[in-house]
């Protein structure tokens, strides 16, 4: 079985430059479902040609009831874990993995937590470009030498940003390599949506997820992308935070040392 599933894999890489990408994400395929107080899950389909469609999981909120916190495997005594098992530790509603890291499991790029520098800037490289922030009243992507840490509260570096005040930025390298995927975006009306790619033979491109976020019913504002591939993943627990599902888990081949998490307010 291993086998066949590495020359399948083989196979579909080497069709990807035969099959231009014709992304139609007509907003007709985006389905919303509310599974709390404020606090929806939206599905999409991105069609990259027939072989290569992937669904794209959204998870969105205004934060009226919710409020976002960094998560860190080490706070587990860890380098690295899941997901679903820093989400389940914490008690949290829903996470996906943030940070890149090194092959020790140390993340790279700034991490701040309950107000405090855990971690400094990575400054160096065309990667690592954003910063999410949460403040006490607002959400915000900006890029790495603007970012000002006066009142933040939670923040993260990722990268690249995708998206700046509602327009796809055009200088991403390899724009139309297919991966999986997976970051976090803030809309036109300042409301957070998780995105991770959940279902897909090989994943999607950053233009074709960029034309998908900026589409009808989802309209990012300000989109960073988080570390994709094997670490992609999200986990969102209904069971004990009283949601109208009772789990959802994307599961990624390798464990994160960091993610982006959603508690109650409460």
């Amino acid at each position: 079985m291993g086998v066949k599933l590495y020359q399948l894999g083989i196979i579909a890489l080497l069709l990807v430059p035969l099959c231009a990408s014709k992304n139609s994400y007509a907003d007709s395929n985006l389905k919303w479902q509310p599974i709390g107080s404020d606090l929806e899950l939206g599905r999409v389909t991105i069609e990259s040609g027939a072989l290569f469609n992937a669904e794209l999981l959204l998870v969105r909120s205004s934060l009226k009831h919710y409020r976002l916190g960094v998560l860190q495997a080490s706070n587990l005594g860890l380098r690295k874990a899941t997901v679903r098992a820093m989400t389940r530790s914490s008690r949290a509603v829903a996470a996906i993995n943030a940070n890149f890291f090194d092959e020790d499991g140390k993340p790279l790029g700034l991490i701040i937590t309950h107000g405090v520098l855990q971690q400094r800037m990575h400054q160096r490289g065309n990667t690592l470009t954003g910063v999410f922030a949460v403040s006490r009243n607002s959400i915000s992507i900006t890029q790495r030498d603007r970012f000002e840490p006066a009142a933040v509260l939670e923040a993260i570096q990722a990268g690249p940003r995708l998206i700046a005040n509602g327009v796809a930025l055009g200088d991403l390298k390899q724009p139309k390599a297919f991966a999986r995927r997976s970051g976090v975006c803030v809309d036109r009306t300042g409301r957070m949506v998780l995105f991770c790619v959940g279902e897909g033979l090989i994943g999607t491109s950053f233009e074709d997820l960029t034309k998908t976020l900026l589409s009808p019913g989802i309209e990012c504002k300000d989109a960073l992308n988080f570390d994709g591939g094997g670490s992609a993943q999200i986990y969102i627990d209904g069971s004990r935070n009283g949601l109208a599902i009772e789990e959802l888990s994307v599961d990624g081949r390798d464990e994160v040392p960091v993610a982006l998490a959603l508690f109650g307010s409460d």
